[in-house]
């Protein structure tokens, strides 16, 4: 006999056999588990039991159960029972709490101890909800709502979203197996953040978990919505033709041509152009209103000549040995001058 260690697991391993498995399954992500999943404990709680019971009594009554907490196990003689709630001395089994993890429900007489000490089922599910949280946060951390195809199958990973200001939001994983059809597909991510796709008319899917589909006849990106892929379906056999998780298409930024990002001569340059740009949450620091011409320029010469044309452009020229770089915006004064102005 021996003792062998596997990550949190400890176990014996005895004639080729391997104890080290935990029998308890988490509830989360279905369901945030509570007290009554994780059960509560107090510390050493001892009395006896007042009145003889048999193996299907859910009523129970202690002679004093002042020190015991619950939802909670207590242990009479060989027998573990879950307990939801208590009023002075009586105590309500909890659904399917006789004979509690493993043991087996028995009857006990009058008078037999009864104690509320920590059993392994305490720690067995806490560590496995610990689990599913933490395969939970490290599948939000690199599925990114990454689209993938295996068969007839579309799959959309869960994830997290963060647009401007506004508080991250979860979007559940989803599925569609497309059953019926050629044609294409959209899929993104709504206004009110559910995961949808749009099907071309003709084709069919069945879906899961977050993702709804249905019908339109032409597939498009509704306005403010997050574009996740664009798929080709043919004979059931869909194709991502993009994945279009480019979270500033569509949301954000509206009418004119949006944002831009050049690079000419090794100047890079951001512009939006003639865009209306919302403000996303009050103190934010994003742009609000509309700009016909914004443009940030990193220059390792002089600007160019402030216009019209150039009017808003803000750039950032570097400066050399032992000088200190200086921000310069182009604007029109009172007297309608254009001209290159400090304003760093």
């Amino acid at each position: 006999m021996r003792i062998v260690y596997k990550g949190f697991c400890m176990g014996l391993l005895w004639a080729g056999l391997a104890f080290c498995q935990n029998p308890n399954t988490a509830v989360f992500p279905g369901v945030v588990a509570d007290d009554e999943d994780l059960l509560v404990q107090s510390n050493q709680a001892t009395t006896t039991l007042n009145g003889t019971i048999n193996a299907s009594t859910l009523t129970i009554t202690l002679t004093n159960a002042t020190n015991f907490l619950f939802p909670g196990i207590i242990t009479i003689e060989s027998e573990r029972i879950k307990v939801c709630s208590k009023s002075t001395n009586t105590l309500t089994v909890c659904s399917g709490g006789r004979g509690f993890d493993g043991s087996t429900a028995a009857s006990h007489t009058s008078g037999v101890a009864v104690s509320g000490y920590l059993t392994r089922y305490e720690h067995n599910q806490m560590a496995a909800e610990m689990k599913a949280v933490q395969a939970a946060v490290l599948a939000i951390g690199t599925a990114d709502f990454y689209p993938s195809v295996l068969g007839s199958t579309l799959s959309v990973a869960a994830g997290r979203a963060r647009i401007g200001n506004y508080a991250p939001v979860s979007i559940a994983a989803g599925t569609a197996t497309f059953t019926v059809g050629t044609g294409n597909v959209k899929v993104f991510i709504d206004t009110n953040n559910n995961l949808v796709c749009h099907m071309q008319t003709g084709v069919s899917a069945t879906n899961t978990g977050g993702l709804v589909c249905s019908n339109v006849a032409s597939p498009s990106y509704p306005a403010n919505s997050i574009p996740i892929a664009n798929v080709t379906v043919t004979s059931t056999v869909p194709e991502i033709t993009s994945d279009d998780r480019a979270f500033l298409t569509n949301r954000g930024v509206s009418a004119g041509t949006g944002i831009s990002i050049t690079d000419s001569g090794g100047v890079a340059s951001i512009g939006i152009d003639t865009a209306t740009v919302p403000q996303l949450g009050a103190g934010s620091n994003d742009f609000t209103g509309s700009a016909t011409f914004l443009d940030l320029q990193l220059l390792n010469s002089s600007e160019p000549t402030c216009n019209s044309t150039t009017r808003g452009k803000i750039v950032m020229v570097q400066g050399g040995a032992g000088v200190a770089d200086t921000a310069r915006l182009c604007s029109k004064d009172a007297a309608g001058a254009y001209a290159w102005r400090t304003i760093l």
